[in-house]
């Protein structure tokens, strides 16, 4: 499924990774797009019909499958 997501607050973590540019990586409390050089760390977002959330916020009732891609 795809969404058009706003991003609201974001930072960046450089890091060393194996992971795809784009990959989606989630945690119970984080939310984390693979880019080059390190990852992409969500903070706060808004999906279409939603509020503004945390990451940690939308995490609560929300999965990401492995393979999710952020394009």
């Amino acid at each position: 499924q795809e969404w058009n997501v706003k991003i609201y607050e974001s930072e960046f973590e450089e890091q060393s990774h194996d992971s795809l540019t784009g990959t989606i990586v989630a945690t119970k409390k984080e939310i984390r797009v693979a880019a080059v050089g390190g990852f992409i760390i969500l903070k706060a977002l808004q999906f279409p019909g939603k509020k503004k959330m945390t990451a940690s916020e939308l995490l609560n009732g929300m999965q990401f499958s492995e393979n999710a891609i952020a394009l």
